[in-house]
């Protein structure tokens, strides 16, 4: 026990530097080495070095010997350290193949792994002397894992099939059933009936996780063998009649589905099954899914008539939501089924004296347009039942729901437009509304820029700078002739703003809970965003600093990268806040759900105690509930991220001026009586190429008259790096920098700062320093 603590130790000092963990596990690894005598300590020595691996950061050498490590220890006289080896060769396979995922089907039987340095027969050996071991927690270790595998390389798993079998006899009933499902899903053809038997006997014994496990290998021997689609199909259904979860329901139901839509020769089979279940079905949810399904497809089949009576079924016995799915489904049918119509209108007749609005309302306008349709060929039909028509019988609408609902709001909100009817035609569709909405994010960025050429310097001003009516009133004659008013231009700036206000309102909106935006203030500055993890992390954070006279609002874009997980009241906790009482914290936001694939944000709101501009450093860790999958209840867990740090570049925006530009604004600052500020630094950079792109990191401005790229002629005697920015509140701030590499002391920096106020450019200086 005293070694493996002391490697779990040895671990967790040295794991965020890779070097010295690469180091730590090389000299464990090494050949002739002897390993730990405690199997706990070689099994955790086996995770470090199979995380290793999968990292795929280590150079060939490297990475062969700590493939020889773990063949070695796959002839460790104790079977946890053989499993545990064996397991970390299956996991690198499950990697390459999600990291290669157009070679899955090359590689679902090749046993050859890590680029091919490596075969993992010796690691399947070891797995088939583990399933025969007489130890009940031995045999259920190994067929799980095997069971992983087989998701990824079923023909690899198939050639331990005649050791699996005999598992599915075996008296712990986890046990049986992994081997059944293992069976599943590298079984042939020829053993199919055979297997199907063998569920119908396991299935009232087991948890409904395995049970979902079964349905979906089994959907998996439909694709993959169509001629027993009968066979499966009737374990299908006859599952369904059986009581069940809705999360099992509904897999079954997605499984039928899916199996109709890619075997022809199940549809009518399966429509059947799908029928006779929402006969008898308890879930209002699946049911209309399944009489859309039915909608969609029974106009196709040889003989529709065959399917009204259960669709109609649900019209006279189920709730409204119900009911309105089932009046939906037999107006599709209608119309695209023109020996029906008659009788189906009959049919909608008969309810139409239904006690509930929605239904009632759809049924007659249904008839009516049933009824048109039936009208001889070449009477006048109404633009509008045209309209209806195509609405219902196509799958997927020709514009955006959400499109239509800002423009309903938007024509709703104007009182000359209220009484006119909505123009769908003109409506984006819904892949170029999602576009727009993208570009709408871009331009939020703009927005608060934009804005801040407008807003109040009171923070500069208290510390000397220039006054506030100077910024509010518009652009100086030294702002004009650099270029750097608001956007740019003079006007343009306020025409700017004007157009993305709502995307400013909406970021107001979202802090209201905790401060009103009176109390905030106009917005002086966002920063560009801070990743706070690595791009590869399972949760992936992006800061963002938005800068407020009297306030700090701290952004926390959250991504949550891991499937099958969800992640409920996600809060940001800050550390450090108090430690230089230069912030208080007012309040938060969190994040109410975050499903896989989504983004989203959380908010701290901090007050700046005295309204100046300062310097921080705020450790931040998420606080959140983990809720995985078919999990209702989940766990709390945290998640630290890097610090966020506020630097005087946050409160900077780089800004590009014409060719020829700067020079003119850098004279005619000093002719108005500008601040200046001149300071010498001797910086860590090795290279003058180096030092440039430090440099504009640090200010965060841009380079100016080309001076971004050094040439071949001013490497020898050294560099002007010529920058400009516009600093919170829209005051623009000019950075000349003399650079230069002296032998015996590093890299050499001479800066000058000119800005309108002195304050500002005493505080551009000092980034330099941070």
């Amino acid at each position: 026990m005293v070694q493996y603590h002391a490697l779990a130790l040895l671990y967790d000092i040295k794991r965020n530097d890779r070097l010295a963990l690469q180091k730590v596990l090389g000299q464990f690894t090494a050949e002739g080495q002897a390993p730990p005598k405690s199997p706990m300590a070689v099994c955790s020595l086996i995770r470090y070095t199979g995380a290793a691996l999968v990292a795929h950061d280590q150079d060939m050498m490297v990475e062969r010997q700590l493939l020889n490590f773990l063949n070695t220890c796959l002839r460790h006289k104790s079977e946890m350290v053989q499993f545990e080896a064996a397991r970390a060769f299956f996991e690198l396979a499950d990697v390459e193949i999600k990291r290669n995922p157009r070679q899955a089907a090359s590689m679902a039987n090749q046993t050859i792994i890590c680029n091919g340095v490596y075969d993992m027969s010796s690691a399947m050996a070891v797995m088939q002397v583990l399933l025969n071991s007489p130890k009940p927690v031995v045999r259920f270790a190994a067929i799980r894992c095997l069971n992983y595998l087989a998701k990824t390389r079923p023909g690899v798993v198939s050639r331990c099939n005649s050791d699996i079998e005999p598992l599915l006899s075996d008296s712990n009933r986890n046990i049986a059933t992994l081997s059944l499902t293992t069976l599943l899903k590298t079984g042939q053809e020829a053993n199919i009936d055979k297997l199907v038997k063998q569920i119908q006997t396991l299935m009232s014994d087991i948890s409904d996780v395995y049970k979902l496990d079964i349905v979906r290998a089994i959907r998996s021997l439909c694709i993959q063998y169509p001629s027993k689609h009968r066979v499966l199909m009737g374990f299908l259904s006859s599952s369904l009649r059986e009581e069940g979860s809705h999360e099992f329901k509904k897999e079954l139901v997605d499984t039928i589905i899916l199996v109709i839509s890619q075997v022809p020769a199940a549809t009518d089979l399966g429509l059947l099954h799908l029928c006779e279940f929402i006969e008898d079905c308890e879930y209002p949810a699946l049911c209309c899914r399944v009489l859309t399904f039915l909608a969609g497809h029974v106009p196709s089949t040889e003989h529709p008539e065959k399917y009204i009576r259960f669709i109609y079924n649900r019209l006279i016995l189920e709730n409204a939501v119900v009911r309105g799915a089932a009046v939906d489904a037999l107006a599709k049918i209608g119309l695209a089924v023109p020996s029906l119509r008659a009788d189906i209108v009959t049919l909608l007749e008969t309810a139409d004296k239904d006690n509930d609005d929605e239904v009632r309302d759809r049924i007659r306008l249904y008839t009516a347009t049933l009824k048109d349709a039936m009208s001889p060929v070449g009477s006048e039909s109404t633009e509008a039942t045209e309209d209806l028509e195509v609405l219902l019988t196509e799958k997927e609408l020709p514009f955006s729901i959400d499109a239509l609902y800002d423009s309903m709001l938007a024509q709703m909100s104007d009182p000359n437009t209220q009484d006119k009817e909505v123009d769908t035609s003109i409506l984006p569709t819904p892949e170029a509304y999602r576009a727009q909405m993208r570009e709408m994010e871009v331009e939020r960025q703009q927005a608060m820029e934009a804005s801040a050429a407008a807003a109040s310097q009171g923070a500069i001003a208290r510390m000397g700078g220039a006054k506030p009516s100077t910024a509010a009133g518009g652009a100086s004659e030294t702002e004009a002739s650099t270029g750097s008013g608001p956007r740019g231009s003079g006007n343009g700036a306020g025409n700017g703003a004007a157009s993305y206000g709502d995307a400013q309102q909406e970021f107001l909106n979202a802090l209201s809970p905790l401060i009103s935006s009176s109390d905030l203030g106009p917005l002086l500055h966002s920063s560009r965003g801070q990743m706070l993890t690595e791009q590869e992390a399972e949760y992936r954070v992006r800061g963002r600093k938005h800068i407020f006279k009297s306030y700090l609002v701290l952004e926390f874009v959250v991504t949550n990268t891991l499937e099958d997980v969800e992640l409920d009241n996600i809060t940001v906790k800050l550390s450090g806040v108090d430690d230089n009482g230069l912030f208080q914290e007012i309040g938060e936001l969190g994040i109410a759900t975050l499903t896989y694939g989504d983004t989203a944000s959380a908010y701290v709101v901090l007050q700046k105690m005295d309204g100046g501009i300062h310097c921080a450093r705020f450790g931040a860790c998420l606080e959140y509930t983990v809720k995985e999958d078919g999990d209702d209840i989940g766990y709390k867990d945290e998640y630290p991220v890097e610090d966020i740090t506020l630097t005087i570049g946050d409160h900077i925006s780089p800004r590009g001026l014409p060719p020829g530009q700067f020079r003119q604004g850098w004279e005619a600052m000093h002719a108005q009586g500008g601040g200046e500020t001149t300071a010498k630094h001797i910086l860590g950079y090795k290279t003058l190429e180096q030092a440039i792109k430090g440099l504009q990191t640090s200010l965060n401005c841009e380079p100016c008259d080309g001076s971004g790229v050094i040439s071949d002629e001013t490497a020898a005697r050294g560099h002007t790096l010529l920058l400009c920015g516009t600093f919170a509140g829209g005051m623009t701030v000019l950075v000349k920098c003399l650079l230069g590499i002296d032998p015996s002391r590093g890299c050499l920096l001479k800066l000058s700062v000119r800005a309108k106020s002195q304050a500002v450019t005493e505080l551009v200086a000092r980034a330099v320093e941070e």
